[in-house]
């Protein structure tokens, strides 16, 4: 997830990244900021730009903030019982 949160962000679009728990979380925000950390080392973007684009990643463990997304993207496990019970939360 935070590799898919890291390209949206890139763009400065805002997104919210739901999980399970705060640890799968932070897994995911430090995906991301290893993708831009590179940017950074490669001079892509600077500091200031990094911390702009994280900044449009709102982690979240619950579906607030969800009821008029213009896009969702579903990335969960490879699991269809796991998924189809993603799909009737966020219902």
């Amino acid at each position: 997830g935070g590799g898919i949160a890291q390209l949206f962000a890139e763009k400065d679009i805002d997104i919210r990244m739901k999980d399970l728990n705060t640890q799968a979380l932070t897994l995911g925000i430090e995906s991301a900021n290893k993708i831009f950390k590179k940017q950074v080392k490669r001079r892509r973007i600077n500091d200031r730009e990094w911390v702009q684009k994280i900044n449009h990643i709102t982690p979240t463990l619950d579906f607030k903030g969800f009821k008029t997304p213009e896009v969702i993207i579903e990335a969960v496990v490879e699991n269809i019982d796991v998924k189809k019970k993603v799909l009737v939360e966020l219902e």
